[in-house]
């Protein structure tokens, strides 16, 4: 199980080199490919071996899904009843259900040292991907300098690293950098230099860097840090300076990027179905039609899940993410795994990292990880 899941960890950035000369298959394509192919091996795989932990009890994840599943089964069942197969809210939950599953393979068959092995090896993961974008800037490498033709224009950015979006790249590279603030290393100072200089490189286009990821690797940073007004202070410092210097000192924090009027056309279906939502994948769903913007996401996750699953389905997100906050860190190791979730949630303040496989594996990992009971040793107490 430890192999499999670690396959998965280090291959889902990987497994899209294979696809790089197929114009038209996209790297995120791929991805979930992977991802679900190494779930699904994991899952049988299961079958052959004991668990190792103990079933931690979760019943604000079991409650989300109970909502999500319960919901789909009414929307597909309403959509079956009039003759329409109901596919575009069917397939999100089967992504879903996936990252459920795999949550329940982590927590109940890898141990501690397996995670700690792990985190080692996502470091290295990172620092390629850091390297990989440093060659994509430079017009070196062979792989992912551009997904397709149309973005062949000088404004588009080609740092896109294994993730295939410089604005993706900049939240995906700010959760990770917990990765290399628990040992603290000659190695690890090194790598969060270079990651800083691909956060200046990685954005919409060129000259225009994410702003998501500085904001995020100052929170991390002060969060994982003893002093951390000291690292916020500078590190949001030098963050808002060197995207102004870049940006030729917009008003960057002030420019929405045309989110307003991406978030307005839903607001109506908001106030119509409130309590309940529409069902997972209907901004994809509504975005083929000419009165909504052709966007398959919002760009601001809560938004979006408050547009699908309602207002409960919102607050049942936030009760999971608070109970997971209440949960004490005993270790270095457990700063770290909470750390990236940190990064995650926040990334879905900018972007749509839970829609794409890398960051939501990563987090759910972390995630899962931090939960781990293992037998005869319970590490958690409950605290603020």
């Amino acid at each position: 199980m430890f192999i499999l899941i670690l396959s998965l960890l280090v291959g889902i950035s990987f497994f899209p080199l294979l696809f790089a000369d197929f114009e038209k298959f996209q790297l995120w394509h791929a991805q979930g490919i992977w991802t679900q192919a190494l779930i699904m091996m994991a899952f049988s795989w299961s079958f052959f071996e004991n668990p190792k932990n103990l079933n931690r009890k979760n019943v604000p994840l079991g409650l989300l899904h109970l909502w999500v599943g319960g919901s789909t089964v009414y929307i597909c069942t309403r959509s079956q009843i009039v003759g329409v197969y109901n596919y575009w809210t069917l397939f999100p939950y089967f992504n879903f259900l996936c990252l459920i599953i795999l949550y329940k393979l982590i927590t109940m068959y890898l141990t501690k040292d397996n995670v700690r092995i792990i985190l080692e090896w996502l470091r290295y993961v990172v620092i390629a991907t850091l390297i990989v974008s440093v060659l994509q800037y430079l017009g070196l490498s062979q792989f992912f300098d551009l997904l397709t033709k149309e973005y062949t224009g000088t404004n588009y950015n080609i740092v896109s690293g294994f993730i295939g979006n410089g604005t993706h790249l900049s939240g995906f590279l700010a959760m990770c950098i917990p990765l290399f603030l628990w040992k603290k290393t000659e190695e690890d100072f090194l790598a969060i230099v270079l990651l800083f200089l691909v956060l200046c490189l990685s954005g919409t286009s060129i000259g225009e860097p994410a702003i998501s990821g500085f904001i995020i690797a100052a929170v991390l940073m002060a969060y994982m840090s003893k002093k951390r007004w000291v690292w916020a202070t500078v590190l949001i410092v030098m963050g808002i300076v060197a995207v102004a210097m870049i940006y030729n000192l917009k008003p960057i924090l002030l420019r929405s990027n045309g989110r307003m009027g991406l978030w307005e056309p839903y607001l109506p279906l908001i106030r119509n179905n409130f309590i309940l939502g529409h069902g997972l994948g209907t901004v994809k769903l509504l975005s083929t039609k000419p009165e909504f913007p052709n966007a398959h996401h919002l760009h601001l996750e809560y938004y979006q899940y408050l547009v699908e699953l309602g207002f409960v389905g919102l607050i049942l997100i936030g009760n999971l993410i608070l109970e997971f906050f209440k949960k004490k860190t005993q270790t270095s190791m457990d700063k770290v795994l909470k750390a990236i979730v940190y990064g995650f949630l926040l990334s879905c303040l900018f972007n749509f990292p839970s829609h794409l496989w890398l960051p939501s594996v990563f987090a759910i990992f972390a995630y899962s990880a931090f939960l781990i009971k293992e037998k005869n040793h319970d590490i958690f107490t409950q605290g603020t």
